[in-house]
């Protein structure tokens, strides 16, 4: 297997990046981005996975465009955030989608009139806005027929102005970029941030899971060539952290994986027996998952998600995002400390203290002036 770790080699990832430029169209990126993620769809769609993907893609209807004509138009996706979230005003981190491919822009404005969207220019590039578009909604720009944007409109219209006066490579600003090509040269899938997750959600919607926050950069790769390769390296505060941070997820994934039927279906059992080969472990600060699943069971896997796919579905509308059923769009948060609670043995129940004694006392009838009590204490016996 493949390992992620060794690209966090100074000199292995210096030598082995120096040599790789950064593709035209990373140029809209944040030149101030704390967090890169990409898809290298070209290359995974000749793998296994892109094979099954591409068969799922087949039962998606789109209006005027096949799902599986978009893929054969993409090469790769690149994401990119300065992160940011402020939980005082919920506002989000901006996020960016770069699609690099062969696109038919002359497809994508026929779909655009057909959902009845209004495109309108902007130096250069043509903006597709949704029907009943509101500022905070994210919406579709085409550059040229290598690039297509996606994002909030000020976002959008920030990376288009920004790459008209760029000077050279991001990278040469930017460490994170160059890493970011050593990553996309050798993975599918991956993602390297600077920052710590909670850069990226509000306290409104961020996961009630405090110990992120110890987190300060993270790094990951997927490989499909070859079955599944995972690997997943998140840099802490302290030693102390990782170790806290590397039980906590052992500790939600044995409970994720008890919660697995015994005797459910086969993917059940595929889903069981993934769990089973997640390795985590903390390595001084760094808290290092891992995990590798073989060409035969990876594609049986892919088969039964396959068989799933293939079941009837309702159209897919371009005109605007719509929100998926409510089944599906629920989010139920994690709090780990519910979690430790339930995990310890209940407190004890404190002891309701004794009432205290009666008062004691002889009542005397019958004198000139009333009945009369007189305060009793018994003596103890010698």
């Amino acid at each position: 297997m493949r390992m992620i770790w060794l690209l966090l080699a100074p000199t292995i990832l210096h030598a082995g990046a120096t040599s790789l430029s950064e593709p035209s169209a990373w140029r809209f990126a944040h030149s101030d981005a704390k967090v890169l993620a990409g898809l290298e769809w070209k290359r995974m769609a000749k793998t296994p996975v892109g094979d099954s993907i591409r068969a799922m893609a087949q039962s998606t209807d789109m209006p005027g465009m096949s799902a599986t004509e978009l893929l054969d138009q993409l090469d790769r996706l690149l994401i990119s955030s300065p992160g940011g979230a402020n939980l005082k005003t919920h506002k989000q981190a901006p996020i960016l989608v770069i699609a690099m491919g062969r696109f038919d822009l002359a497809k994508f404005r026929g779909l655009a009139i057909k959902e009845k969207a209004a495109i309108k220019p902007y130096k250069g590039a043509e903006f597709i806005y949704p029907v009943g578009y509101k500022a905070a909604d994210s919406l579709v720009a085409l550059i040229d027929a290598q690039t297509i944007l996606i994002g909030e409109r000020p976002v959008i219209t920030a990376a288009i102005d920004k790459s008209k006066s760029m000077a050279g490579p991001l990278s040469t600003s930017n460490s994170l970029f160059l890493r970011a090509s050593a990553s996309a040269s050798e993975h599918d899938v991956w993602m390297i941030s600077s920052v710590s997750p909670s850069e990226f959600y509000t306290a409104a919607e961020g996961p009630q899971m405090p110990f992120l926050n110890d987190i300060l950069a993270a790094e990951m790769g997927i490989d499909f060539n070859d079955g599944l390769g995972l690997g997943f390296l998140l840099s802490t505060k302290s030693p102390e952290a990782a170790q806290g941070l590397a039980g906590v997820m052992k500790m939600m994934t044995n409970l994720a994986a008890s919660q697995v039927p015994a005797q459910g279906g086969s993917t059940q059992a595929q889903i069981k027996e993934m769990m089973e080969k997640l390795d985590i472990h903390a390595d001084q600060s760094d808290v290092k998952i891992s995990m590798k699943i073989d060409q035969a069971q990876l594609r049986k896997g892919m088969e039964q998600a396959l068989a799933t796919a293939m079941q009837p579905k309702p159209a897919v509308n371009l005109g605007g995002y719509k929100q998926p059923p409510s089944a599906m769009r629920q989010v139920v948060p994690v709090d780990v400390a519910a979690m430790a609670r339930q995990a310890a043995p209940p407190a004890p129940v404190p002891q309701e203290p004794p009432p205290p004694p009666k008062k004691q006392v002889i009542r005397i009838e019958g004198l000139d002036e009333g009945p009369r009590e007189i305060p009793y204490s018994q003596q103890p016996q010698n």
